[in-house]
Order: structure tokens, then sequence, then C-alpha cells
């Protein structure tokens, strides 16, 4: 990690653009309104600021770890580069990866090395075994560990993790920290992992909605869909309407086929995203601070959202995939109006081809609910530091400190260049990429959704998912069975995390 130069000068292209953007603090997403805090203008004069105006941590400048040997386990096919690049990459936030983990090297006097562990979804209990027996067996093999997001909370369960709000460095009032993660996440007044502006793929696996600007011209549709969003009339009744302009059997197959124009597609693994839209959640904190199954989990506003989404896909207006994964070209090759898809597609599959399209967050419930809610896909990191760490205070400073150098770097260039400029295909579209962000929120039982496990297995989100699957309108007969299971198992979760 020793060549400078290509980066150093592609950095010096960027900072013109991220002067302009510098009003804006692109890291805070715990917030469903903008967040007024997040703007440079409002940082408080004591606070130190970069040159862009972007928060500077306050680790001490006298840190220095002797260069160190720093290991960090990671899973090994995260969905975007987050953490080791090639030293001569020239790409954009490749680069910026790099100068964070550079910089960090520099500032504490660390030598940061990656050893990849397979850890994706498919591969998470292999994942999981292997660092917990390293950890578990007092070895101190790791200083850290950069987790497929529902390994985190399990290792976490098995007393891998230490209480990162014990340490010290680290600071959960910056900006790079989330506050909706990490209050969601504290349980009994202890943090065992953390993510945010350290994790890329967090930004890539935010959950929107793309529409075509083709497809609206087509149909006489007018281009208005940003206006709705800002004036908070963006709701799955109007996603219904408009889609209901929008079916055609092309190929002269019968029934529903891949050769079909539809108003909407997606699939069942995205689908997560119009339950929390909702308003809705799966554990709530009472006001008395006691964590329990969310009221709004089991009732009939899920069992109502539920139903209008089944008879939603049936119509031949929409094609929602039971499979895993939809056509990924569907989108890009004019077939449908709306898709529900994580961020990273619209770089995969629509930078490079001919489609004009736009870009909006999950629609909300009814026009009585406040804010637009942005739930992040399974494929980003927590990061946390083991219970073995040879030495804590080392695993913290580092921690904090690769985090808040990817706000100032990693961030800028994937959410201000990468998103709101060379993948954006109008003015509009960059302005709905922070209205997205800022609604990012988290859910403590989707982060522990491994634990809960009752007649339906990861029930958390799968007791959703399934009842669109089996067009299921059943809903309140379904939670009914399973609530003690999730009552019981939360209670195992903050009892195991005392």
């Amino acid at each position: 990690m020793k060549k400078f130069i290509a980066l150093f000068l592609s950095l010096l292209m960027l900072i013109p653009v991220l002067a302009a953007c510098s009003d804006k603090d692109p890291s805070d997403t715990s917030d469903t309104d903008p967040p007024a805090e997040s703007s440079a203008d409002t940082v408080a004069e004591t606070q130190r600021v970069d040159e862009n105006g972007y928060l500077l941590d306050d680790l001490p400048e006298t840190l220095n770890f002797g260069n160190e040997k720093f290991l960090i386990v990671c899973w090994d096919e995260q969905m975007k580069t987050e953490f080791d690049t090639e030293d001569n990459s020239v790409e954009l936030i490749p680069n910026a990866i790099n100068r964070r983990n550079q910089v960090t090297e520099q500032r504490l006097g660390v030598d940061l090395e990656f050893y990849g562990i397979k850890g994706n979804n498919s591969n998470r209990n292999s994942f999981i075994e292997a660092v917990s027996n390293s950890i578990t067996t007092n070895v101190h093999e790791y200083d850290m560990v950069a987790a497929y997001s529902m390994c985190s909370a399990s290792l976490s369960i098995k007393g891998c993790n230490l209480d990162l709000r014990s340490l010290d460095y680290l600071d959960f009032d910056k900006p790079w920290w989330p506050q909706r993660l990490t209050d969601e996440a504290t349980v009994n007044d202890k943090l065992y992992f953390a993510s945010g502006d350290i994790s890329t793929n967090l930004l890539w696996s935010m959950l929107l909605m793309i529409y075509s600007k083709d497809m609206l011209a087509q149909y006489n549709i007018p281009d208005d869909l940003a206006k709705k969003v800002n004036n908070g009339e963006w709701t799955l009744d109007v996603l219904f309407d408009l889609a209901s302009n929008v079916s055609g059997d092309i190929d002269g197959v019968e029934g529903k086929s891949d050769g079909d124009r539809f108003g909407f597609t997606t699939s069942n693994v995205y689908s997560d995203a119009f339950f929390f839209a909702s308003g809705l959640r799966t554990v709530e904190r009472t006001e008395t601070g006691v964590t329990q199954i969310a009221e709004s989990f089991g009732s009939e506003k899920t069992h109502t959202l539920i139903s209008r989404l089944n008879t939603f896909f049936d119509s031949d207006n929409a094609n929602f995939y039971t499979s895993n994964y939809s056509n990924a070209t569907y989108f890009s090759e004019g077939k449908s109006l709306f898709e529900l898809r994580p961020t990273y597609y619209i770089r995969d599959y629509l930078a490079g081809s001919s489609v004009k399209y736009g870009v909006l967050p999950a629609p909300k419930y009814d026009t009585d609910q406040e804010s637009y809610v942005t739930t992040v896909g399974f494929t980003y990191t927590l990061y946390s530091v083991p219970a073995d760490a040879a030495d804590a205070d080392i695993s913290a400073a580092v921690l904090e400190c690769m985090a808040s150098e990817a706000y100032r770097k990693t961030t800028p260039a994937l959410f201000e260049i990468a998103l709101k400029v060379r993948y954006s295909s109008d003015p509009e579209s960059a302005l709905m990429f922070d209205t997205i962000r800022n609604g990012i929120s988290f859910d403590l039982g989707r982060i522990f959704c491994l634990e809960f496990t009752g007649k339906t297995k990861y029930a958390t989100y799968n007791m959703f998912r399934y009842a669109l699957v089996d067009r299921s309108n059943s809903w309140m007969s379904t939670y009914a069975e399973e609530k003690s299971i999730l009552e019981n198992t939360l209670n195992s979760i903050v009892s195991a995390l005392e």
C-alpha cells in the first residue's frame, strides 16, 4: 500500500467537486428527516474540520503503535470493494479505500493486513464457527472482525465481541457512526458491533425504487415523481396506480413470463423494504427502555399491507419473483416501469445502458406517515473487536480511525461523486439519493435474525417474505403461532448480551 502518485492525482481532481458538496455532510444515515447537523456550515466553531468542511476525529495526534501488524479477519465475498484493493488501482472508490487504509497506517503506526474467509450468506455458519473458535481459544489471532451483517450478531451471542462502548477512542456521537444503527444495536447499554461510513457496502445495499423515464413517456405518464416524494405523496397507492398503466404479453407465452412487460418487478429477497418503508418494525423499545417485540409487527396494519401487496402481485401489472433473484437485465431491457433493487444495481446494470432512469425511496404506506424509510440489504459489513484482542485499545483506535477516514474519503467518493454525479441521470435523481440515504433505518430483530428460528426460520423477516411468496392473507394467525417464540427468543438475546 505504498503507491500514492496515481491516487494523489485522482484525489486532486476530486477536490473541487467535494468542495462544492461540502455544505452537506454525506455520512449521517441516522434520521428519516434531513438532519440539520449534517451541514458543514452548522458545525460548531469548537469542532475541527478538514479543508472540505468534513468533521475530524478526536484521536490523539501522539498515538503511535510502532508499526505493529494489525490483522483484520473479513468476509471474502463482499458485494463491492470494501477492505483492501490493488495498490495501483486508479478507480475512484478503490483509490479512496486505499487512501483510507494508508492514512490510518500513517496516523497510528500500524500495518493493516486483511485476512479473508468465505462468509457471505451461503458461508455464514462456517465463518461464525471459524472466527468463534479462534476467539474462544484465546489465541489473540485477530485484532478486528469485519463480518457479513448477519454474522456479527451471532458472534455477539457467543460472547465473541467486546462492548465497544467500554473502549477508549471510539466516539459514537460522531457522524461516521449512524445513530440509528448504534442506538438500535445497543442492548443493556452495550454495543457489540458497529458500521457506517466504514462499510462501503452499506450504501451500495440501500434498497430503492428505480423507474423508467422512457416508459413514463411511452405511456403518457407525467414525470413528476420526485415532486411527489418531496411533497410526501409517494405512497403505495401511487405505485399501484401508476404500475396499472403497464402490462403486456409480448412473447406469446401463456401467463407471466420474462418476455412480458410490467408496471413493477422485484424479488422476494428485496420485499422486506415494503415492511419497513410502511413504518413497521419487528422490535421496539418502550418509553421506559424495555426491549420488546413491536406491537406493529402483529398488527392489523401488517395484515392489510400484505393483503394489498398480494393483490398487486397477483395482477398482470406486477411480476414478483418468488425465487431469490429476478432477471437482472429485466429493467435495463425496458420491460418494467418500476423495479425495487439494491443501489449497486445501478452501477452494475444501468450505468452503461441507454435506459433513462430515475430513483426514488420505497413508497410510504400512506400520506399520514411522516417519513420515508430505507431498508439496507444484508450485504453490508458490521465491525467488532474480538473478545481476545491482544490490545483492545489499539483495536478501538484503528476502528475509529478507519471509520473517520472513510467518512472523509470513501463516502464522498461513493456518494457525492459516484451515486449523485456519475450514476444519476438528472439533478432530481441526485437529490433523491439524499432522501434515500437520510431514511436508512435499522431493526434489532432484523440484525439478530439468525437467532429468531421458530416455526418459521429467521422469522423476523421470513414471516413477511413467505406471506408474499405464498400469497397468504392469514397474517394474524401466522403471527399468533410465532408470537411466544419471538418473545422468548428476544428475551434470550437480551439476557445473553447482559
